[in-house]
């Protein structure tokens, strides 16, 4: 991303969405271009009367008018379920594992103050970082970045939130710490009878390895969690740019299984030729057919379901 090419790349297609920008804003002067998505997607957010949608599409440049969608939180989890520990120690123990990888969590936001995030004397910011809300906002004293958590980032929602959520990547649900946590977090002990009777030891799957938080789902009044397609997009490409290696993705839909009419299909495609890993969770609607949610149900994803093993 860094390089020249990638660079020139960029330069071209912003000038070309210009281009499309103005064309729409003569078709229908009443359409807002809010985001822009250049790198795993390219285009915009745009709102417009529903009913004028699809004028858009007489414009050259626009192949696709998806609707934005929300979807909903997906979990499940554990470390040795999936045998980590054995593959600990074919990497030389668990101080290893993950070191120098950049996971990125698209969830709801990340508990900063947590002591499975902390940035320990093991890590060493990378240069240049942190990015976003830290870069942006560093006196907030109630959400700090440090070497280990080296990116965070939220998504403003267009729906009601609940009225203890707040506009920063700081978690109000949980489930983005959860998950963050299980990728990711140090190894640590936690105190006898705040989750079993006796203390025991509890570490992430790659603990060496940096996080990166994508705030895009909220806490909704009716006590629902979900985000919407417009949001996940720009989490999407905006975890491409900031060189995240490994994107996991908690959220989904069971209604729309098409992948001809899903933006993310060339999402996938474009994370997939750019070397990142990208993971869904397949929802735990199972076990029945057909039950994987989507965009997980898409080939260019590792999608993970849940087990009673």
């Amino acid at each position: 991303l860094e390089s020249v090419h990638s660079q020139n790349y960029l330069f071209n297609l912003t000038q070309q969405q210009d281009k499309v920008i103005t064309e729409i804003a003569a078709l229908a002067p009443s359409a807002e271009v809010r985001t822009r998505y250049k790198s795993a997607f390219n285009g915009f957010q745009v709102l417009i009367d529903p009913s004028k949608a699809a004028a858009l599409l007489k414009l050259e440049a626009v192949k696709r008018v998806y609707p934005d969608r929300r979807r909903s939180l997906l979990l499940d989890s554990s470390t040795e379920v999936i045998n980590a520990p054995t593959l600990w120690d074919d990497l030389g123990g668990p101080a290893n594992a993950g070191e120098g990888i950049r996971i990125a969590v698209i969830d709801t936001g990340i508990r900063s103050g947590n002591p499975m995030f902390e940035g320990t004397a093991d890590f060493v910011q990378p240069p240049g970082f942190p990015h976003g809300y830290c870069a942006d906002f560093p006196a907030d004293l109630e959400f700090q970045c440090n070497d280990k958590l080296i990116v965070a980032r939220y998504y403003e929602p267009l729906f009601n939130i609940h009225a203890d959520e707040v506009r920063s990547p700081l978690d109000i649900h949980g489930h983005g710490s959860h998950v963050a946590g299980i990728a990711a977090g140090n190894p640590v002990e936690v105190p006898e009878g705040i989750v079993i009777p006796e203390t025991t030891a509890i570490s992430g799957v790659a603990p060496m390895a940096y996080l990166m938080v994508y705030k895009a789902l909220f806490l909704e009044p009716d006590g629902g969690v979900t985000g919407s397609d417009s949001m996940f997009l720009a989490a999407l490409d905006d975890a491409l740019l900031d060189g995240a290696d490994v994107i996991n993705n908690s959220w989904g839909e069971s209604e729309n299984r098409n992948p001809d009419d899903s933006p993310y299909q060339t999402v996938l495609a474009a994370l997939n030729a750019a070397g990142v890993v990208v993971v869904f969770a397949a929802g735990n609607g199972g076990p029945n057919e057909s039950t994987i949610h989507c965009p997980g149900c898409l080939e260019d994803a590792f999608t993970v379901g849940a087990t009673t093993a």
